[in-house]
């Protein structure tokens, strides 16, 4: 699951089941009187949700909730994200899953026409912070290693120069293995 904002002030969450099960998920606005959402993604679906972002000024705080620890924060501002692309960067940041190793990687990109220097931050299991720099069309994959967490993670994606630029990812990697609870379910997740 990722997100994206528009050129039209709507964010686009993208919903992608490649999984045996279907998957329910839960969205809700932290900024927003609407919602929640819910959707169910059948086994090996994908589909996408809008949201117009004029009520809000193009301010977007959403946080999606799913199975087995599935959790992921989309926030940002489109109004901003727009004159900063006209001008400077503009990050993008999807998650996706080695599964065979039982990893996470994100795929970073930068659409705008400056450069940009995303952190990339463990909230929960001790890895240590990484900055990744990109110019302009940059692309880069960060890969998170896992096998000390037991395949799970939690990480935040945030800009500094756009203080309102953040995507935080938390779950687990199914590898179809069995597996550990997750070692850090004793702390709640907060925004």
């Amino acid at each position: 699951m990722n997100a994206r904002v528009d050129g039209a002030n709507r964010l686009r969450i993208e919903f992608a089941n490649r999984g045996e099960q279907g998957a329910h998920f839960n969205v809700y606005a932290t900024n927003r009187g609407d919602g929640p959402w819910r959707y169910t993604v059948g086994a090996h679906r994908t589909l996408h949700a809008d949201f117009d972002l004029s009520a809000t000024h193009g301010a977007y705080a959403f946080s999606v909730y799913g199975p087995n620890g599935f959790v992921r924060i989309f926030s940002g501002n489109a109004s901003a994200a727009a004159a900063h692309r006209r001008n400077h960067a503009q990050p993008e940041v999807k998650a996706g899953y080695d599964v065979a190793n039982g990893n996470l990687y994100l795929k970073l990109r930068n659409h705008g026409t400056g450069h940009v220097t995303l952190t990339l931050t463990d909230n929960a299991y001790g890895a240590p912070a990484r900055q990744v720099t990109l110019h302009a069309g940059d692309e880069r994959v960060e890969q998170w290693l896992l096998a000390s967490s037991h395949q799970w993670y939690d990480v935040t994606v945030s800009d500094g120069a756009n203080g309102t630029f953040s995507r935080r990812f938390a779950g687990h990697v199914e590898n179809g293995r069995p597996s550990y609870s997750d070692p850090a379910a004793v702390k709640p997740v907060t925004a």
